[in-house]
């Protein structure tokens, strides 16, 4: 199965860093999270700030790395025998 993925970072350079994650599977299971706690204001580019921050709902998305960790594994647990392996880097 493949499983389809889009990020929104802070800036695109060595220094950025993740903003939100999506997931979509070819039978359409759906993971979306906002991370809360991994960055800071100072670090968004006037792209981020113009085009990407008027689309962020974090009451509804936003997560602490912590959370969004469990529930990404939560997901793709909820896949198994789909994805037979994971692992999460941070």
């Amino acid at each position: 199965m493949k499983i389809f993925l889009d990020c929104e970072f802070t800036q695109l350079n060595q220094d950025s860093k993740l903003i939100s994650l999506a997931l979509v599977s070819e039978s359409g299971d759906e993971f979306y999270v906002e991370l809360t706690d991994t960055y800071s204001d100072e670090e968004h580019s006037d792209f981020f700030i113009q085009n990407v921050l008027p689309q962020l709902d974090p009451l509804r998305y936003g997560q602490s790395l912590i959370e969004a960790q469990a529930s990404l594994r939560k997901f793709l647990e909820r896949l198994s025998g789909l994805v037979t392996r994971f692992h999460l880097l941070h």
